[in-house]
């Protein structure tokens, strides 16, 4: 199985969970050989969450218009998620948001948080562009290449 179908079911199990017992703390899964990884859900959100992280305690930050993070406490659970990197996100956005999550496992448990830092980096132009519309040029452009691809697929495939 591959791992955006394990991240995929592994929020679902835990959205399902937390539906079914509606306890006020999130429902997080573990995923097989990534143990300072945990995948979770509440209240319409998906959280994921890596320990340990270095930084300082802090609420929660927008990151942009689709996620937010937090370094904290994951609760119910104690040592190294006494202080880890949290990142949650509307549940809707899961699908879009799955190969971003497979990124962050690539961060290892002793540096969480510049490996986090440098895969955010890479995706940041995708999430600044999310929800905004297509500047007066980008338009132009779409146009464009919808064009060409029209001209092309007439010509057959």
């Amino acid at each position: 199985m591959n791992l955006n179908r394990i991240v995929n079911s592994a929020f679902s199990l835990a959205e399902r969970n937390w539906l079914r017992d509606k306890n006020p703390h999130a429902h997080f899964q573990n995923i097989p050989s990534y143990n300072h990884i945990k995948i979770g859900h509440k209240s319409g959100k998906d959280i994921i969450a890596l320990a340990p992280s270095t930084k300082a305690n802090a609420g929660w930050y927008s990151v942009s218009t689709v996620f937010e993070t937090k370094i904290g406490t994951l609760e119910p659970y104690s040592g190294d998620w006494d202080n880890c990197l949290q990142i949650q996100f509307e549940s809707k956005n899961r699908r879009r948001m799955i190969p971003f999550i497979c990124d962050l496992f690539s961060c290892q448990p002793h540096n969480i948080d510049d490996s986090f830092d440098a895969i955010l980096d890479e995706w940041k132009r995708f999430f600044d562009k999310w929800n905004t519309p297509l500047s007066r040029e980008e338009q132009i452009g779409l146009f464009g290449e919808l064009t060409v691809l029209l001209h092309l697929l007439e010509h057959g495939p």
